[in-house]
């Protein structure tokens, strides 16, 4: 049928019964923007005055779609930040997504994780810095979207208070570490340099630039980053307050990065300078045969390399065989690597081609007590300063971690502290 009026107005009553739903819709929608704003702002109030026990906020799905509004959403961010928990009830996958974003995107600094186990917790998941997923009866597409994988809720607790209190200390010390043992090797070609006017000249041989990350150093550092732990699991999980030096930043920051930075340099000058003025770069023989350039820069690296590996067994809180392992190894690695290397003619058949300059160098270098002398000297000078330290700051100035590990240690000397442990199920303990 047709509305009275002209040809040229004539409308369908369908058609205005569309635009009446529409403009209807968008009017109700209006007004419950309108009414959540008017409740943020009346809750925003509320808030702003602190209270024992603090704040819980519950939205549900159609006024959370009218919060996260572009005229209303950091309002809420707002009112969600000084509460202690929000429960966001029936929202659409979309809705958890933007959520997580609107702390992401506007809270620097913070770091969001998000859970779930079922296919509309996906966006989510890859929505926040960190998504975990539960293997569960909805299938698979949480955990093949998640950067972790559990197979129960509870095991939560453990993810966050032990294993990522323990990654968070491995990495930030395995970053700054990296860092440190790459620049005291490379300062020393620096300083090196200088001497020369820059002429080009090589300190060390091809060989060992080659192999000086590969093998000589990097295993320690990537058994640090696996196994290193300050704390037992069963004491970290029952003080959570111990998670704090992560949200603190303790373990990676400007300062400590610049700490390491520094100390690759000053590492480096000695390294140098002190083998080149205790050699005069020309390490001698048992015959008192100089060796010359080739034999100082062999001193001096080899000096690098134990007091590298050195370094990083400072820092090593527990130690096990398979630290020892790798520690010592590495550096059994490299003078068995002299052997081998400064026993092969010239033109030989190993990948390095030696030359005249270090043919039997090692041999004649390591049958003279100076080459010992030196690297002993070199790497305590090094290596002392960094214990004592480490002694002085963990005895006078003990960090949350050093003084519980200081309490478990030696619980003699602290008769009035207890520190609290998860004991394991009797099923579980003998595993």
């Amino acid at each position: 049928r047709k509305l009275q009026g002209g040809p040229e107005g004539a409308v369908s009553e369908g058609q205005v019964s569309a635009q009446l739903g529409t403009t209807g819709s968008k009017l109700k929608e209006a007004l419950l923007r309108e009414r959540v704003r008017k409740e943020l702002q009346r809750i925003d109030g509320i808030t702003s005055k602190p209270r024992p026990g603090g704040y819980a906020l519950v939205i549900d799905g159609p006024s959370l779609r009218a919060a996260l509004a572009e005229e209303t959403k950091m309002l809420f961010l707002q009112v969600s930040v000084r509460c202690k928990a929000v429960m966001c009830c029936r929202v659409t996958p979309s809705q958890k997504a933007l959520v997580t974003l609107l702390v992401k995107d506007n809270m620097p600094g913070q770091i969001t994780l998000a859970i779930g186990d079922g296919a509309n917790d996906v966006s989510m998941i890859q929505a926040a810095h960190i998504g975990v997923g539960i293997r569960g009866k909805e299938g698979q597409q949480a955990v093949l979207a998640a950067d972790y994988a559990l197979p129960r809720f509870c095991f939560l607790e453990r993810l966050l208070l032990i294993h990522g209190r323990w990654s968070y200390n491995r990495i930030g010390t395995m970053v700054c570490y990296f860092f440190y043992k790459n620049i005291t090797f490379a300062m020393c070609l620096f300083w090196f340099a200088l001497a020369n006017a820059f002429s080009a000249q090589a300190l060390y041989d091809d060989g060992y630039q080659s192999l000086y990350n590969v093998v000589f150093t990097s295993l320690p550092v990537m058994v640090f980053a696996v196994f290193d732990r300050d704390l037992e699991p069963e004491v970290v999980q029952a003080n959570p307050e111990l998670y704090s030096t992560g949200q603190w930043n303790v373990r990676f920051n400007k300062r400590r990065f610049a700490t390491f930075i520094l100390g690759s340099i000053v590492h480096s000058l000695l390294l140098y300078y002190v083998t080149v003025n205790v050699t005069d770069l020309n390490v001698s023989d048992s015959q008192g045969a100089p060796q010359g350039l080739w034999g100082s820069g062999t001193v001096v690296l080899t000096s690098v390399i134990i007091t590298v590996n050195v370094v990083v067994g400072l820092h090593t809180r527990s130690w096990s065989w398979v630290h020892w392992l790798f520690y010592v190894g590495s550096i059994g690695v490299w003078f068995l690597f002299l052997l081998a290397y400064h026993a092969v003619q010239p033109g030989g058949f190993l990948v390095f081609d030696t030359s005249d300059n270090i043919y039997w160098l090692f041999f004649e270098m390591a049958s003279s007590a100076l080459y010992w002398l030196t690297v002993l000297l070199v790497v305590a000078v090094c290596c002392l300063p960094i214990l004592a330290y480490k002694y002085l700051l963990e005895e006078y100035w003990p960090g949350i971690d050093d003084y519980y590990r200081r309490v478990v240690a030696r619980p003699q000397d602290y008769p009035g502290e207890t520190i609290k442990v998860v004991l394991k199920p009797a099923a579980q303990a003998g595993g």
